[in-house]
């Protein structure tokens, strides 16, 4: 039944615990621990309203037949506006965490803010318990910004500067 799908695909205390974590992502400055189950359950429950609502638009065809067409539409208008709803705080969330990742990059990977009293084991853990922090794609990505960021940095500023002024920087 198309009603009962409707009413029991999104749990409140989930869509809360959702648009809590985007709120906190958006205010905090540092990335927060990735939510793998929070985000898989919405992630799969996004396909599977995108599957309901091809059906509603197909007239309600995949139910008994007995579907009035007003309110198959009517219905798939609410699963639009609820997968719409969560499609959103779902690519907001994730464009946050992006941004923080490229925007500190070198921080993420423990290239940077070494202090003089941190040995290796230090910088491992930190580096360590940064990267549990992220998903394994967000991970990939932070390798391939670094990456990339590295290349461009060299073959623009790098590779043109004069030796001479390497001799001085390095004294």
């Amino acid at each position: 039944d198309h009603n009962q799908t409707l009413s029991q695909s999104i749990p409140s205390d989930d869509y809360e615990t959702l648009k809590q974590r985007w709120i906190q992502e958006l205010n905090c400055t540092e990335l927060l621990p990735y939510d793998h189950q929070l985000m898989e359950m919405f992630m799969g429950l996004v396909n599977s309203q995108d599957e309901t609502l091809l059906d509603l638009q197909g007239g309600g065809s995949g139910g008994d037949g007995n579907v009035d067409p007003t309110l198959a539409g009517i219905a798939a208008g609410i699963c639009k506006l609820d997968t719409d709803r969560i499609s959103f705080i779902l690519a907001d969330l994730i464009r946050v965490r992006i941004d923080k990742i490229e925007r500190y990059w070198m921080d993420l990977i423990g290239l940077v803010n070494i202090s003089e009293n941190e040995d290796e084991t230090d910088l491992e853990l930190r580096v360590e318990r940064m990267l549990e922090r992220m998903s394994e794609i967000e991970i990939d990505h932070l390798k391939t910004y670094g990456a990339l960021y590295r290349g461009h940095m060299e073959r623009s500023v790098t590779n043109y500067f004069p030796k001479e002024a390497w001799k001085k920087i390095d004294e």
